[in-house]
């Protein structure tokens, strides 16, 4: 798969976790609802129309899949980081988090090295270039919650970053495969959310009371989200296929992309500053994957 591919599939999944980042600030900002209950609802949705599309059209069989440890640990990766990403986004303002998860793309370029041998000296640079705008745009001052952020996800990332390529290899080899891996990601991701579910107490209690929405628009946020994040594991699945540090890049600035929703769907003050990061990093990314 080209490097161009590869960031075309990491920008179809960045900007679908923008859009579910602004979901998130909505549930769980906005509205406070429970961090493992709002993951657990979108990933038996997200289960429930990755099923019947893959009765549909997923020719590959999965069953045997279903008990490769691989998968789950894959699974368990994604996860983790978007749990990570919950709670990123409930302790911390948009800009900050832009900036804790930005600060991995130093550190995934070396890890990629060491892992796989594959290093590119101007993808490194327009890491660096980046993190650098992002971190001197975004915010001025930096707290104790801000590091605090940077040392939870920036090690989820950069775990991810290495372990993707190798637990995706021998899927990678056709579409459908890859399409059979991401459909088995999903399960275990359910299976991962409920076992959380189940040992917290107060989320089960809470399971049904929570419920502060209209049915219908709750139906709504969450068949939106189920959409998004179904895009989002496709293109995420696809892009860490491959040994791309510009397609690190790309998902990285997931919170750049919530910035800008986030201004038109929950109408909060745009920070030019934002609109400005976004056009500088995604456009030196997609210049640097067409001219190679």
């Amino acid at each position: 798969m080209s490097a161009l591919l590869l960031c075309l599939m990491a920008l179809a999944s960045s900007v679908s976790r923008g859009l579910i980042s602004v979901i998130d600030r909505f549930q769980m900002g906005v509205k406070k609802q429970d961090i493992t209950i709002v993951n657990f609802k979108n990933n038996f949705y997200t289960f429930g129309l990755a099923t019947l599309l893959a009765i549909i059209f997923l020719k590959q069989d999965v069953w045997s899949m279903l008990l490769d440890y691989k998968i789950m640990l894959y699974a368990l990766l994604v996860q983790a980081v978007a749990i990570g990403y919950s709670y990123l986004f409930k302790s911390l303002t948009v800009a900050e988090s832009v900036v804790a998860s930005k600060f991995s793309d130093l550190l995934i370029p070396i890890a990629l090295f060491a892992s796989s041998g594959s290093f590119s000296a101007s993808s490194y640079v327009i890491s660096i270039l980046t993190t650098v705008i992002v971190f001197t745009l975004m915010i001025t001052k930096y707290d104790r919650n801000i590091w605090s952020g940077i040392a939870i996800i920036t090690p989820l990332l950069v775990s991810q970053s290495v372990l993707s390529p190798i637990l995706t290899s021998g899927y990678s080899v056709t579409t459908d495969r890859l399409l059979a891996f991401t459909y088995c990601t999903i399960v275990f991701r359910l299976l991962i959310v409920l076992l959380m579910l189940l040992t917290k107490k107060t989320s089960l209690r809470g399971l049904k009371s929570q419920n502060t929405e209209s049915s219908l628009k709750e139906g709504l946020i969450y068949l939106t989200r189920t959409i998004l994040t179904l895009v989002a594991q496709i293109g995420f699945t696809f892009a860490t296929s491959g040994h791309s540090s510009l397609a690190w890049i790309l998902l990285n600035i997931t919170s750049l992309y919530g910035v800008v929703f986030s201004s038109f769907i929950l109408k909060e003050k745009l920070n030019t500053k934002a609109i400005v990061a976004l056009v500088l990093v995604s456009g030196l990314t997609v210049i640097k994957a067409y001219f190679g």
